[in-house]
């Protein structure tokens, strides 16, 4: 119980120094809403990695009858509460406006003080696995907005099943503007990102994430938080747009 109670005291003084570091320091340079995402979801996939072993070992604990590994637990579980000491201190303090950590924060705190152990990394876990999903949404809906505002005709044209008027294709190290009209079977092309596939064709080269707009006309399975992943061997058809990355095409039909 000490040892527990001065862990979190130490956490919540980590937690306050963060916060007051955050205030002090000025960032000379901003990285891109994009990046910031990006390190936003790669830091919860961190700490709900963490939640998650913290389960596991307090599970293994209780099965083995070996009270040490589920006690390795709690110095897990008070790493994984840091974010949420910062962002109470910093909702108390008026830097940022989160009061719902508050609540966790204490609530999680309060179980593990009570050495509900098995409850309190369950909880825990349940907690960083929703900041993930919710993470990952954050960052889909901020490239979905961006697909959406810089493309809008590009979808109006996916969805009425027009073709583009130019297209790019590969003539061998360079790529070269030509009209649609001009593209025939067998001719490879590349799309970029932002652009929509216009032919079915295989992957000769490259990665990308793409939305499929057949599948959004049932947004009932489309999944959202995962876009479907092309690399070299997959077929791609019209309709099809990427969100990320180019790839290289081989025509295999027009219609």
């Amino acid at each position: 119980m000490i040892i527990t109670n001065a862990l979190l005291l130490g956490g919540t003084l980590y937690a306050s120094a963060q916060q007051w570091r955050k205030t002090r320091q000025f960032e000379i340079v901003k990285s891109s809403p994009e990046a910031a995402l990006q390190a936003h979801t790669e830091t919860a996939q961190h700490y709900a990695a963490i939640s998650t072993l913290g389960v596991g070992l307090t599970v293994a604990g209780s099965i083995t009858a070996f009270p040490p590994l589920a006690l390795s637990s709690i110095p897990l579980h008070i790493y994984t509460n840091l974010p949420l000491f910062e962002e109470a201190i910093g909702t108390l303090t008026g830097k940022e406006e989160k009061r719902g950590s508050i609540l966790l924060a204490l609530v999680l705190s309060s179980i593990l003080a009570s050495n509900h152990l098995l409850t309190a990394n369950l909880l825990q876990w349940v907690v960083q696995r929703t900041r993930l999903l919710g993470a990952k949404m954050q960052q889909r809906g901020y490239e979905l907005s961006h697909v959406f505002g810089e493309g809008v005709q590009n979808w109006v044209d996916l969805a009425s099943g027009k073709k583009p008027e130019q297209v790019w294709r590969v003539d061998g190290d360079n790529e070269i503007e030509i009209p649609f009209a001009q593209l025939r079977v067998g001719d490879e092309i590349l799309v970029r990102e932002r652009e929509f596939v216009a032919v079915t064709g295989k992957v000769t080269h490259g990665e990308a994430e793409i939305l499929d707009w057949s599948l959004i006309e049932n947004m009932g399975r489309y999944p959202f938080d995962r876009p479907l992943h092309f690399t070299v061997g997959d077929t791609v058809r019209p309709r099809m747009m990427l969100l990320k990355g180019e790839l290289y095409v081989r025509v295999e039909s027009i219609a």
